[in-house]
């Protein structure tokens, strides 16, 4: 712990001590000091064409776990999508 009046008996060590930490952070390179890729999701919009392609595609007979890997986005989104496009998310197909 800092104690920045002054207080603690060991202040001149502990301030030595994290001033020598930052300056080593700051002397690496920066593409080393950032966060790794921990692959963070990325957000996929489907444009108006897209979507009625979607559409003509479900009602062509494809599941929904085939459409959601077609358009690379999860299958709730595909069913929110259908939905929104006409109502055919529920269609029964044989």
């Amino acid at each position: 712990m800092v104690d920045l009046q002054g207080r603690l008996s060991k202040h001149r060590a502990v301030l030595a001590a994290v001033s020598a930490m930052v300056a080593a952070i700051v002397a690496r390179p920066l593409s080393e000091r950032s966060a790794p890729n921990r692959g963070l999701q990325i957000q996929r919009r489907l444009a108006d064409t897209e979507i009625d392609s979607l559409r003509k595609d479900r009602l062509a007979g494809r599941t929904i776990a085939q459409l959601a890997n077609m358009y690379s986005i999860h299958r709730t989104t595909v069913l929110s999508l259908l939905k929104r496009a006409g109502g055919v998310a529920n269609i029964v197909i044989h």
